[in-house]
């Protein structure tokens, strides 16, 4: 849909002149957007410090990387450019766009005030606003640059998503393309506005009942997802959107999602290291969507941990680690994985345990100190971060288990006084398919 709109209102690519496309830039998106997979997965260059370890046949890999550059290394983020900033202010008149409503695919004319440039990455900028028509919401607006002319994978995954209308997915409202001030052709999706990531929630501190709802809500969004066949590859707290105040969750940032087919191959080389999965570390590139299981455990252990469960250093650090946590993957298992044999060379690793790197308020890996909901907690996470895809626990196994029962009865409040929302996806929800099977 092309740019358009009434003589009194400023056509949104107008505005965007004054935003020039700056390579490299990088920033947290209020409502989709995290670290940009180009610098994201920088994280395997020269760039980054190597592990230390001896070059042995036994290592013990408990001990987290301490220096600057490997701190940043799952997850880069770069200081929002000063003149932008500065630019915020600079439009005050209403702005006009014709876009495509994606729940009817009906030609809309929006009509949006107080935009202004929010965050920026490598393949994308986020701007966010006040929808006035067709209707009244706070908006965040990503705008994105594909590799060509077509619809990326991303518009198409969440414009047939928002159909379904399925819970705990970003909702994605409208959609319109067209060519940027610097002559890019660029898509713009319009999404409702969520305060806050779950990273920044992490940091301030979960009580025992938000994080069980929290991730719930992940899981619960996981099960569309898998139902429709999609992989998201690259769950983290940052591209998790909450509401703190209502305690809603959506899953956001489709940027790295794909169909999965069982016909095709995958790349290996995605997720954020931190959240990748074992079998993906060892190069396998026929996966599931049970990838993003491993990436929801590592959430719900960061959610317990209130760090990062898994700071690896670079990929065979980051193996090392759940070889410490897990043990070695047995023969067996690495088929299972569907892992190419030939090309796998596995350093024997001390078995620490997974306690060892959850090291809950400084009493080490010993779980008879741990209060009963946190024993609870880590045995759910035990049944999700397990090597082999298939025995991972997930979907109606992990949402009806005993560990939510409080927070799904109706007597459960939030320490706000509100109830939790958790409802399952609905039958017509997980029926509908948003993709033909001969794709």
């Amino acid at each position: 849909l092309q740019s358009g709109g009434h003589s009194h209102t400023m056509p949104f690519f107008d505005f965007l002149k004054s935003f020039k496309r700056k390579s490299g830039s990088e920033g947290k998106h209020p409502s989709t957007e995290g670290p940009s997979k180009r610098s994201t997965y920088q994280d395997e260059s020269s760039t980054v410090q190597q592990s230390t370890m001896a070059p042995s046949t036994h290592v013990d890999v408990t001990q987290q990387p301490t220096s600057s550059n490997q701190k940043q290394a799952g997850s880069k983020q770069r200081k929002e450019p000063k003149s932008r900033k500065k630019a915020d202010n600079r439009f005050h008149r209403p702005i006009s766009q014709r876009a495509e409503d994606v729940r009817n695919k009906q030609t809309v004319n929006l009509q949006l005030e107080e935009l202004h440039w929010h965050s920026g990455g490598v393949f994308s900028n986020v701007y966010r606003g006040k929808l006035l028509t067709p209707e009244k919401i706070e908006v965040a607006i990503k705008k994105t640059w594909p590799k060509d002319s077509v619809r990326s994978d991303e518009m198409i995954i969440l414009a047939a998503m928002r159909r379904a209308n399925p819970r705990n997915i970003i909702k994605l409202l409208y959609i319109f393309k067209n060519t940027s001030a610097d002559g890019a052709d660029c898509e713009a999706f319009v999404f409702g506005y969520m305060p806050e990531t779950l990273d920044k929630v992490i940091k301030a501190g979960l009580n025992m009942t938000d994080t069980k709802i929290y991730i719930w809500q992940l899981f619960n969004g996981l099960d569309f997802l898998a139902a429709n066949r999609i992989a998201h590859r690259d769950i983290k707290p940052i591209n998790i959107l909450v509401n703190r105040d209502s305690g809603e969750l959506q899953i956001g940032d489709f940027g790295s999602a794909k169909v999965i087919s069982s016909k095709e191959r995958s790349s290996s080389y995605q997720v954020t290291r931190y959240y990748r999965p074992p079998e993906m570390l060892l190069g396998s590139s026929h996966y599931s969507h049970l990838v993003d299981v491993w990436s929801a455990g590592c959430v719900f252990g960061e959610m317990i941990k209130g760090r990062v469960l898994f700071r690896g250093s670079d990929s065979d650090h980051q193996m090392q680690m759940i070889q410490a946590a897990f043990g070695n993957p047995t023969e067996e298992q690495l088929k299972l994985m569907k892992v190419n044999m030939k090309n796998v060379k596995l350093k024997n690793v001390t078995k620490h345990g997974l306690l060892t790197y959850l090291r809950l308020q400084g009493e080490g890996s010993d779980p008879s100190k741990y209060t009963a909901p946190v024993q609870s907690a880590v045995h759910l996470l035990k049944r999700v971060l397990v090597y082999v895809p298939e025995s991972r626990v997930w979907g109606k196994e992990f949402l009806e288990d005993a560990f939510f029962e409080d927070v799904l009865s109706s007597g459960c409040l939030r320490a706000n006084g509100r109830r939790p929302d958790l409802q399952r996806q609905s039958d017509d929800t997980m029926c509908h398919q948003c993709f033909e099977r001969s794709q």
